[in-house]
């Protein structure tokens, strides 16, 4: 008889040699990421530059940090994608009914 052991939590997960978030896109527990520092940086970087065109590679070199290696590490950090979280910026600072089409008739 084989015996699986259930784990209650990420961090009894993480001890039994089990990832627990694996699967998943986003997991606060999981350690790595990036750290508050770099993660403070890069969302006042996105600030000031926000109606620039602004690239990955930008974004990456502003944290000292290679494209592929910032893009999975701030996605472990913030649940979301770079991009997602450049549009979701973006949109917070448009005006009212921006976003909304114009009506044509």
């Amino acid at each position: 008889m084989f015996f699986q052991p259930v784990c209650t939590s990420a961090g009894a997960c993480r001890r039994a040699g089990r990832r627990l978030c694996s699967a998943a896109p986003f997991c606060p527990d999981a350690p790595g990421g990036l750290g508050s520092a770099r993660l403070r940086r890069i969302k006042e970087f996105v600030d000031a530059k926000i109606e620039d065109e602004l690239t990955l590679c930008e974004m990456a070199q502003e944290v000292e940090l290679s494209p592929a290696y910032f893009s999975r590490m701030f996605r472990k950090s913030t649940g979301e994608t770079p991009h997602q979280f450049l549009l979701r910026q973006r949109g917070r600072g448009a005006p009212k009914g921006y976003c909304a089409p114009p009506m044509v008739e």
